[in-house]
């Protein structure tokens, strides 16, 4: 192999069986963007093949399917070795986040810009950045087929504060209940991924989904930094930094290194509302600059009062440890983990976590026993914000149950959509169930003595999104479906080997368990 593209090479390996067809290559060789591998017959030099073009050996997850790094050195060159450089027009350098001088640029929210050349991919990527602005209403980039030309995608702006990304045609996701243009640095993460849609993180957590999966523009010719052609204030007042664009979807946990790179020591998990089931053994995992060679972790119980240690002088450089949690419940846990020879640098958990004493809390993100009232005793603050049809509360199978007005009144309880209510290829729902009447609402909306009494619903009318119900035109059927789903999937108790009935006025314990997304 060669990392200066041919002028020297070194052996790998020799004498490989040639019908193998494989070998595995531990690389120890360091970062270059000039690597070659050849291969030759043995028996004969003059017979081989080297691969074209180049690849490349990179130090760190953070660097694979990079597609643009614009860190800003003095310049607006792209770093990632891919040669997609920046013209800058207008915009000026100044000092990033650490407060390095010539490390940034400053955008006068008038008429800068930077422009790039490039065709950027419609799905499977991700948008990385570092903004800082005061101003709550401007544009930050966007992808066009001209240079600010009329036809834009990608968008993300700020408006009134709060981070907005659009996708073509016509989806576009927001954030709330946060100011960001505080003129404070702020790490913004893009993703949009072919099954479960677009997301926008910040500052290392989720703050908006969407269930759109791509973009139907796919003209684009130039990624516009500082400019977003679809908000009606278009260029970027303030300073941006670290531009990243990756052809793959980043895991949260590299998201989470992205927004701590330059920390000497952090924290990644448990980093707030994990579910960590008493005794089990679980991972604790960090990122540490090379300086530091060891670390200690300790636990808290009661969010920090108490330390109790966990290990001493543990390899930095490991990044994780297998933890085997103590005999005993909580829900004000903390993890910290500090630097062995200077316990001045430390991080701990951002959020409180959970020690449960029960495997059923695991994973739980919802949790309404209706006691008189609708809210979410999970945790994770998913509450109901509006109960509407004559909903009541009456005496249930334990303890109170919500009681829904039937048909004629559209009685429903509506949560929230939240970052923990994203679902994925596996999850489960379970629930009481006590029919007052089969009557109810039939296939094509209107009454029928053999209703479709739905009892959740997600989105069910958007791509992923999904609906259960019971009692769907015989008496004795559980439903479940996907809205991309070729057929709603409806399975008669009945006819099961040991057959169900459920009757008027009988409670019923019902559990979905979904294991793809095909129901």
């Amino acid at each position: 192999m060669t990392t200066d593209n041919g002028i020297t090479w070194q052996t790998i390996a020799s004498d490989i069986p040639a019908n193998l067809k494989q070998y595995s290559w531990h690389i120890t060789s360091p970062k270059s963007m000039l690597c070659k591998i050849r291969i030759t017959d043995q028996d004969d030099p003059e017979l081989y093949d080297i691969n074209f073009p180049c690849f490349h050996i990179v130090n760190s997850s953070l660097e694979i399917g990079l597609i643009t790094y614009y860190p800003f050195n003095g310049n607006a060159d792209d770093e990632s070795g891919n040669g997609y450089h920046g013209t800058i027009i207008g915009a000026t350098l100044t000092s990033n986040r650490f407060g390095e001088q010539s490390k940034a640029y400053i955008f006068d929210g008038i008429n800068d810009y930077i422009k790039v050349p490039i065709n950027l991919p419609e799905t499977q990527y991700t948008y990385s950045l570092w903004f800082k602005t005061n101003n709550p209403n401007t544009g930050i980039s966007s992808v066009r087929d001209t240079d600010l030309g009329p036809s834009n995608d990608r968008n993300i702006w700020l408006n009134s504060g709060d981070v907005n990304h659009r996708l073509w045609n016509n989806q576009t996701i927001t954030t709330s209940g946060t100011n960001y243009a505080d003129n404070l640095w702020h790490h913004l993460v893009i993703v949009v991924h072919w099954k479960f849609g677009q997301i926008i993180y910040i500052d290392g957590e989720q703050k908006a989904i969407g269930n759109k999966n791509r973009s139907d523009f796919d003209t684009d010719a130039y990624f516009d930094i500082g400019y977003a052609g679809y908000a009606g204030f278009n260029y970027f007042d303030g300073s941006l930094d670290d531009i990243r664009i990756y052809g793959r979807i980043l895991p949260t946990q590299e998201i989470f290194k992205l927004f701590k790179e330059g920390s000497l020591l952090s924290l990644c998990s448990p980093n707030g509302k994990e579910k960590w089931l008493k005794e089990s053994t679980q991972k604790i995992t960090w990122i540490c600059d090379t300086a530091i060679s060891t670390i200690n972790l300790d636990y808290s119980t009661d969010n920090g009062q108490t330390w109790k240690n966990i290990a001493d002088n543990v390899y930095a450089n490991a990044s994780f440890y297998n933890w085997i949690l103590p005999n005993t419940s909580s829900s004000q846990c903390k993890i910290k983990i500090s630097n062995t020879n200077d316990p001045s640098i430390f991080d701990m958990s951002d959020e409180l976590f959970y020690i449960v004493s029960s495997s059923l809390d695991v994973g739980l993100v919802a949790y309404y026993p209706f006691d008189g009232n609708s809210d979410d005793y999970s945790g994770y603050g998913n509450n109901a914000d509006e109960l509407w049809g004559g909903v009541s509360f009456v005496e249930g199978q334990n303890g109170q149950a919500v009681n829904f007005g039937g048909y004629y009144n559209k009685g429903h309880v509506r949560i929230p959509n939240s970052p923990s209510l994203q679902f994925a290829s596996k999850f489960s729902f379970s629930e009481w169930v006590k029919l007052n009447s089969m009557g109810g609402m039939n296939h094509y909306g209107g009454y029928t003595n053999y209703g479709n009494h739905k009892i959740f619903a997600k989105e069910h009318d958007n791509p992923g999104g999904f609906s259960a119900g019971i009692g769907a035109i015989n008496s004795n059927t559980i439903e479940f479906g996907f809205s991309n789903s070729i057929a709603y999937h409806v399975y008669d108790l009945s006819l099961k080997t040991n057959p169900v009935q459920y009757n008027i006025g009988e409670w019923l314990y019902v559990t979905y368990i979904v294991s793809t997304n095909e129901a």
